[in-house]
Parts: structure tokens; C-alpha cells; sequence
């Protein structure tokens, strides 16, 4: 089970990193449903709608399940904003893993 997963705020042009946290490594792989939705970032405009992922983390784009490796307890989704010439106001998205939801804001200089 996600036990946690960090908030995010850089300047626009940035990358976000969220690190998630779960309650223990499982013993074998585990799967989680993730999704990435827009507030008021716009995906492809503020955001690339690409995360990637460490510790071996997948996702299945088509069904929306992160697969964890078995002995991971904790990995980091990276998120890249980009510079959205008509933005005017700072930006942000959600990221839900599992039951788990966190803000990443893009803030504009």
C-alpha cells in the first residue's frame, strides 16, 4: 500500500520529482493503478504527460497500472514541465497512485 507520496513546486521549465513511498516491499511485484490529470497545467502545455520512473517502475499506458518490483519500498515519478509562453498564473496537476493523491505546482517567474 502507498504509504505516501511527496508534493512538488519548481519554476516552469523544471522537472518535478514525487517520491512515493510504500508501507513495505513486497516479496513479488506489485501492481498500482496511477493516473496524471490536469488541474490548471495543461498536458503538452505545462507538462509532458511522460513520467518517468525509478527503481524499475513500469507503466502500462494502456492500462494505467504502475508495475512495482518486488523489494522496492519507495521510488521517484519525475515529471517535466515545460515553458508555456501564455501563462500567466502559477499551474498544477495531480498525481494519484493507488488511493494516494499529490500536487505538483509550476510556478511562473
Amino acid at each position: 500500500m502507498v504509504e505516501d507520496i511527496t508534493e512538488d513546486t519548481v519554476v516552469a521549465g523544471e522537472t518535478l520529482t514525487h517520491t512515493v513511498t510504500l508501507n513495505e516491499a513486497n516479496a513479488i511485484d506489485q501492481t498500482l493503478y496511477f493516473t496524471l490529470t490536469e488541474d490548471t497545467a495543461i498536458g503538452g502545455e505545462d507538462f509532458n504527460t511522460t513520467p518517468v520512473f525509478t527503481e524499475g517502475v513500469t507503466l502500462d499506458t494502456e492500462t494505467g497500472y504502475l508495475t512495482v518490483p518486488a523489494g522496492v519500498s519507495s521510488f521517484d515519478i519525475s515529471i517535466t514541465s515545460l515553458v508555456n509562453s501564455e501563462a500567466t498564473e502559477d499551474r498544477s496537476y495531480y498525481i494519484k497512485v493507488r488511493n494516494y493523491k499529490t500536487t505538483g505546482t509550476i510556478t511562473i517567474e
